[in-house]
């Protein structure tokens, strides 16, 4: 009898629990968050064909070591830093004018403010291509 008063007073408890305090953006800007997930991309993939652009094991592994040399040598601030693995992208319709464009490849980052979890001004996917 106990137990059946005591989930519906915890379940209200928690339903009217109080927002988390906000942080100021000024008291983040110049420390070092660091990043949302540290990865360690392992290289020597298979090969991989988009529409006609073909990526052999060799640039896939320069791509993998290249993000991985971004974790390792940067520390993003003021914001959570998060990197990924770029290729050409697959040929759309909203992408027909870049299929005469060279195959690219590389590694991307991208910055999250953690206050509110979006991407910052500055995080316009600025890739580094090879």
């Amino acid at each position: 009898m106990h137990a059946r008063l005591m989930v519906p007073a915890v379940m209200a408890v928690l339903a009217t629990s109080l927002p988390a305090q906000a942080v100021p953006a000024r008291t983040l800007q110049d420390s070092v968050l660091g990043w949302m997930k540290v990865y360690k991309f392992p290289g020597g993939r298979a090969p991989v064909t988009i529409d006609d652009k073909h990526y052999s094991t060799a640039q896939l592994s320069i791509a993998d070591s290249l993000a991985n040399w971004m974790q390792a040598s940067y520390l993003p601030r003021g914001a959570l830093g998060d990197v990924s693995r770029i290729q050409s992208a697959k040929i759309g319709a909203y992408n027909k004018s870049t299929a005469s464009l060279p195959q690219t490849y590389g590694a991307s980052r991208r910055s999250t403010r953690s206050s509110n979890a979006t991407p910052t001004e500055s995080s316009c996917r600025s890739p580094t291509v090879i």
